[in-house]
Protein backbone atom coordinates (compact mmCIF):
# COMPACT_ATOMS: atom_id res chain seq x y z
CA UNK A 1 0.00 0.00 0.00
CA UNK A 2 1.30 3.42 -0.90
CA UNK A 3 2.30 6.03 1.63
CA UNK A 4 0.71 9.46 1.25
CA UNK A 5 2.64 12.55 2.39
CA UNK A 6 0.70 15.80 2.15
CA UNK A 7 2.98 18.58 0.90
CA UNK A 8 0.10 21.09 0.78
CA UNK A 9 -3.30 20.48 2.31
CA UNK A 10 -6.54 22.40 1.75
CA UNK A 11 -5.16 25.18 -0.45
CA UNK A 12 -8.42 27.08 -1.07
CA UNK A 13 -9.58 29.41 -3.80
CA UNK A 14 -12.96 31.14 -3.50
CA UNK A 15 -14.52 33.29 -6.17
CA UNK A 16 -17.96 34.72 -6.73
CA UNK A 17 -18.95 36.39 -9.97
CA UNK A 18 -18.87 35.81 -13.71
CA UNK A 19 -16.86 33.06 -15.38
CA UNK A 20 -16.94 30.54 -18.21
CA UNK A 21 -16.82 26.97 -16.92
CA UNK A 22 -15.33 25.59 -20.14
CA UNK A 23 -12.47 28.11 -19.99
CA UNK A 24 -11.74 27.34 -16.33
CA UNK A 25 -11.54 23.66 -17.21
CA UNK A 26 -9.23 24.47 -20.13
CA UNK A 27 -6.90 26.52 -17.90
CA UNK A 28 -6.52 23.55 -15.56
CA UNK A 29 -6.21 21.04 -18.43
CA UNK A 30 -3.54 23.11 -20.22
CA UNK A 31 -1.48 23.46 -17.05
CA UNK A 32 -1.61 19.71 -16.39
CA UNK A 33 -0.62 18.84 -19.97
CA UNK A 34 2.24 21.36 -19.96
CA UNK A 35 3.62 19.91 -16.71
CA UNK A 36 3.29 16.28 -17.88
CA UNK A 37 0.50 15.14 -15.56
CA UNK A 38 -1.93 12.37 -16.45
CA UNK A 39 -5.32 12.64 -14.79
CA UNK A 40 -8.63 11.06 -14.13
CA UNK A 41 -11.94 12.46 -13.02
CA UNK A 42 -13.28 10.19 -10.27
CA UNK A 43 -16.24 12.43 -9.47
CA UNK A 44 -18.42 14.65 -11.65
CA UNK A 45 -21.90 15.49 -10.38
CA UNK A 46 -24.35 18.13 -11.51
CA UNK A 47 -27.49 18.86 -9.55
CA UNK A 48 -30.07 20.98 -11.35
CA UNK A 49 -32.44 23.01 -9.21
CA UNK A 50 -35.28 25.33 -10.14
CA UNK A 51 -33.15 28.33 -11.04
CA UNK A 52 -29.54 27.20 -10.69
CA UNK A 53 -27.08 24.32 -10.82
CA UNK A 54 -24.67 22.85 -8.30
CA UNK A 55 -21.58 21.25 -9.83
CA UNK A 56 -19.10 19.08 -7.97
CA UNK A 57 -15.98 17.90 -9.76
CA UNK A 58 -12.94 16.05 -8.48
CA UNK A 59 -9.79 15.80 -10.58
CA UNK A 60 -6.92 13.56 -9.63
CA UNK A 61 -3.83 14.43 -11.70
CA UNK A 62 -0.68 12.40 -11.12
CA UNK A 63 2.84 12.29 -12.48
CA UNK A 64 5.23 9.39 -11.98
CA UNK A 65 8.68 10.85 -11.39
CA UNK A 66 10.38 7.55 -10.53
CA UNK A 67 9.54 3.91 -9.97
CA UNK A 68 8.97 4.78 -6.33
CA UNK A 69 7.50 8.30 -6.23
CA UNK A 70 4.33 9.73 -7.76
CA UNK A 71 3.16 13.36 -7.50
CA UNK A 72 -0.59 13.93 -7.04
CA UNK A 73 -2.51 17.24 -7.25
CA UNK A 74 -5.98 16.34 -5.95
CA UNK A 75 -8.39 19.11 -6.97
CA UNK A 76 -12.00 19.48 -5.77
CA UNK A 77 -14.13 22.06 -7.56
CA UNK A 78 -17.58 23.04 -6.30
CA UNK A 79 -19.75 25.59 -8.06
CA UNK A 80 -22.77 26.87 -6.15
CA UNK A 81 -25.84 28.63 -7.60
CA UNK A 82 -24.50 28.52 -11.16
CA UNK A 83 -26.73 30.32 -13.62
CA UNK A 84 -26.26 30.96 -17.32
CA UNK A 85 -26.20 34.66 -18.19
CA UNK A 86 -25.72 36.66 -21.38
CA UNK A 87 -23.44 39.68 -21.13
CA UNK A 88 -23.09 42.32 -23.80
CA UNK A 89 -19.52 43.56 -24.17
CA UNK A 90 -18.40 45.86 -26.99
CA UNK A 91 -21.54 45.07 -28.99
CA UNK A 92 -21.00 41.30 -28.71
CA UNK A 93 -23.08 38.90 -26.67
CA UNK A 94 -21.13 36.54 -24.42
CA UNK A 95 -22.63 33.42 -22.87
CA UNK A 96 -21.20 33.12 -19.37
CA UNK A 97 -22.01 31.63 -16.01
CA UNK A 98 -22.52 33.35 -12.70
CA UNK A 99 -22.08 31.75 -9.30
CA UNK A 100 -19.71 30.91 -6.50
CA UNK A 101 -16.66 28.70 -7.09
CA UNK A 102 -14.79 26.95 -4.28
CA UNK A 103 -11.65 25.05 -5.27
CA UNK A 104 -9.64 22.96 -2.80
CA UNK A 105 -6.24 21.63 -3.77
CA UNK A 106 -4.16 18.97 -2.00
CA UNK A 107 -0.59 18.23 -3.12
CA UNK A 108 0.35 14.67 -2.21
CA UNK A 109 3.71 12.93 -2.51
CA UNK A 110 2.89 9.25 -2.95
CA UNK A 111 5.72 6.80 -2.27
CA UNK A 112 5.80 3.08 -3.00
CA UNK A 113 2.69 3.54 -5.13
CA UNK A 114 2.93 -0.03 -6.47
CA UNK A 115 3.16 -1.56 -2.98
CA UNK A 116 6.36 -3.49 -3.68
CA UNK A 117 7.84 -2.74 -0.25
CA UNK A 118 4.98 -3.88 1.98
CA UNK A 119 5.41 -7.63 2.46
CA UNK A 120 7.28 -9.31 4.18
CA UNK A 121 7.81 -7.08 7.24
CA UNK A 122 11.58 -6.91 6.66
CA UNK A 123 10.94 -5.12 3.36
CA UNK A 124 8.72 -2.61 5.16
CA UNK A 125 11.49 -2.00 7.71
CA UNK A 126 14.11 -1.61 4.97
CA UNK A 127 11.85 0.81 3.12
CA UNK A 128 11.55 2.95 6.27
CA UNK A 129 15.34 3.05 6.63
CA UNK A 130 15.77 3.74 2.93
CA UNK A 131 13.22 6.61 3.06
CA UNK A 132 14.69 8.14 6.18
CA UNK A 133 18.40 8.05 5.38
CA UNK A 134 19.15 7.36 1.73
CA UNK A 135 16.27 8.59 -0.41
CA UNK A 136 15.32 11.61 1.73
CA UNK A 137 17.20 14.11 -0.45
CA UNK A 138 15.36 12.90 -3.55
CA UNK A 139 11.93 12.92 -1.91
CA UNK A 140 12.59 16.45 -0.64
CA UNK A 141 13.39 17.54 -4.21
CA UNK A 142 10.20 15.88 -5.46
CA UNK A 143 8.20 17.52 -2.66
CA UNK A 144 9.59 20.94 -3.62
CA UNK A 145 8.72 20.31 -7.27
CA UNK A 146 5.19 19.29 -6.27
CA UNK A 147 4.75 22.35 -4.06
CA UNK A 148 5.93 24.60 -6.89
CA UNK A 149 3.48 22.95 -9.33
CA UNK A 150 0.62 23.35 -6.84
CA UNK A 151 1.36 27.04 -6.26
CA UNK A 152 1.63 27.62 -10.01
CA UNK A 153 -1.72 25.91 -10.64
CA UNK A 154 -3.39 28.01 -7.91
CA UNK A 155 -1.83 31.14 -9.42
CA UNK A 156 -3.10 30.25 -12.92
CA UNK A 157 -6.63 29.66 -11.64
CA UNK A 158 -6.65 32.89 -9.64
CA UNK A 159 -5.32 34.82 -12.64
CA UNK A 160 -8.06 33.41 -14.84
CA UNK A 161 -10.81 34.24 -12.34
CA UNK A 162 -9.46 37.75 -11.68
CA UNK A 163 -9.52 38.37 -15.41
CA UNK A 164 -13.31 38.58 -15.25
CA UNK A 165 -13.25 40.77 -12.14
CA UNK A 166 -11.49 43.51 -14.07
CA UNK A 167 -12.93 43.01 -17.55
CA UNK A 168 -16.64 42.89 -16.85
CA UNK A 169 -17.31 44.71 -13.59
Amino acid sequence: MAEYNFVLKNQNIEYEGLFIVRDLYQVINKFLKDKGYDWKEPKHHEYIGDNSKYVELQLEPWKKVSDYVELVLRTNIKIYNMKDVVIEKDGRKLNMQKGKIVIRLDAILKTDYEGKWEEPPIKYFLRALFDKFIYKRYTNNFANQLKQDAHELVSNIKSYLNLYNYKLN
